[in-house]
């Protein structure tokens, strides 16, 4: 199993980390019209909790913010999480197939 922080994806354009419009375009989470986080599955960024899409929904409750640098670093290790969450689902569903057991 990888660590969090190679899962953990980039943010590789420099500006004011302002939180304006929350996008998801061809594997990438864009906050603005330049600044974006790189290297997102569709899956991780359709991934609910509670019925709420978790990546989206931690951004748009930040819009009309700047992102501090502990922001951007919590939200990178948000995605891994919700990455691992994904692979050990894969995993138990693999392990258990036709769950639940009947």
């Amino acid at each position: 199993m990888r660590s969090f922080g190679e899962d953990e994806p980039d943010f590789p354009v420099a500006g004011s980390n302002r939180v304006d419009e929350v996008t998801f375009r061809k594997g990438r989470i864009f906050i603005n019209k330049n600044q974006y986080f790189d290297g997102i599955e569709q899956d991780v960024w359709d991934y609910q909790v509670g019925g709420y899409p978790l990546a989206e929904k931690y951004l748009k409750d930040r819009k009309g913010r700047h992102l501090t640098f502990n922001e951007l670093a919590h939200y990178r290790r948000v995605i891994a999480a919700v990455r691992a969450t994904r692979d050990i689902q894969d995993e138990i569903d693999e392990t258990i197939p036709g769950w639940p057991l009947t």
